[in-house]
């Protein structure tokens, strides 16, 4: 009995193993769950333990509309350029939520 292969004079077998390698990849970052990852560590910035504290909107009673709602009441509002007052945050490597809180008040 003869096997026959099919092959597809177009597509080299080189493309055909990325395109198998690429979908592979689209669905397991695809298919992981969002939140797997969303702590952030001790060497995580001021600005992600805060992002972490609010998000998604509706989960926080500090921020109620996550990180949009602190962009406009707390970031805007400042006299000056709003991102001095993100790089300044995002330099602070405090170790958790409520020590950056500690260290901004």
């Amino acid at each position: 009995m003869k096997v026959s292969t099919v092959t597809i004079p177009w597509v080299s077998p080189t493309w055909a193993l990325v395109g198998i390698v690429t979908l592979g990849l689209l669905v397991t970052f695809t298919l992981t769950p969002r939140n797997a990852a969303a702590e952030p560590n001790e060497h995580a910035s001021c600005v992600a333990h805060e992002m972490e504290g609010i998000s998604p909107p509706g989960s926080s009673d500090e921020f109620p509309g996550g990180a949009p709602q602190l962009l406009h009441e707390v970031v805007l509002p400042l006299e000056g350029p709003g991102g001095a007052v993100v790089s300044f945050v995002a330099k602070l490597h405090e170790g958790s939520h409520p020590a950056c809180d500690g260290a901004l008040e």
